[in-house]
């Protein structure tokens, strides 16, 4: 017997018994089904499952493209009254130049916006001819390949990529999102680079004699954790009695921070 999973699937990072875990939350039978997860891929895979379990999935799945294009238009003429179902001509091409016209306005930081535009113009240089609903997920797929893209490159072209096929669908330039359907790649987890105290006491002394300027900067990424874009952000106000302040301007989250300053840093 199939179970009944409805209602919307989340995934959320949160600290759970002050551990980081990622919070995977779907509607099972009608009740709230929550599970926690140590790694953000087996909360994916908990949540695709979930969902793969409906039959309305598996009715969707076996669709061709045409025809969830019309069930879809369908869904929209209901919705909105008809009056915006029909989708607005508009090339890969010229949708991206007006999405980054927005994204301009928004108060993104430079490296955000610059990321932003290298992505666009990499989808634009594979796809730019198509009109917005006639990319696939078939055809993303087949472009990652192409480019012997690694799951983590994916992710970041998703990250990107993602927001601005969203933004088509409210413009009405097309009606899905064909990112929400690709299947990443399975990869084994790398084991993390560890440096041991001697090592990092060679850097320490070499960048004092080489480059002083770089001891901050190491100090602070190696002893505190601080992100490297961060890094790039600090400065000397913002070294307090209490500790490292980040403001909203300067944290990667845009939220207020403060690092407590141990022994060694």
């Amino acid at each position: 017997m199939l179970a009944d999973v409805s209602g919307i699937l989340t995934l959320r990072k949160v600290i759970n018994h002050g551990n980081p875990r990622w919070r995977a939350t779907a509607k099972v039978n009608g009740k709230r089904s929550q599970r926690f997860f140590r790694a953000k891929e087996e909360a994916q895979g908990w949540l695709i499952e979930t969902h793969r379990q409906h039959p309305t999935e598996q009715f969707w799945k076996a669709l061709p493209l045409a025809e969830k294009q019309k069930v879809m238009l369908a869904y929209q003429s209901g919705k909105n009254k008809g009056a915006a179902s029909d989708l607005k001509p508009a090339s890969l091409a010229e949708a991206a130049s007006r999405y980054l016209l927005v994204r301009e306005t928004q108060n993104l930081r430079p490296l955000t916006l610059k990321q932003i535009r290298w992505k666009l113009k990499l989808l634009v240089g594979a796809f730019g001819g198509l009109q917005c609903h006639e990319l696939s997920t078939a055809m993303l797929e087949g472009w990652f390949a192409s480019r012997n893209c690694k799951r983590s490159t994916i992710e970041g072209v998703l990250a990107k990529i993602g927001p601005f096929l969203n933004w088509c669908i409210r413009e009405s330039y097309c009606i899905y999102n064909p990112l929400n359907f690709i299947i990443l790649l399975k990869e084994d987890d790398e084991q993390p680079c560890i440096f041991s105290p001697g090592q990092i006491s060679n850097l320490m002394v070499a960048a004092a004699s080489q480059d002083p300027g770089m001891v901050p900067y190491l100090a602070l990424g190696i002893f505190a954790g601080v992100r490297p874009e961060e890094l790039m952000r600090l400065g000397g106000e913002d070294i307090v009695t209490d500790g490292i302040s980040f403001n909203g301007q300067k944290a990667k989250t845009r939220q207020r921070r403060l690092i407590t300053i141990s022994e060694n840093l």
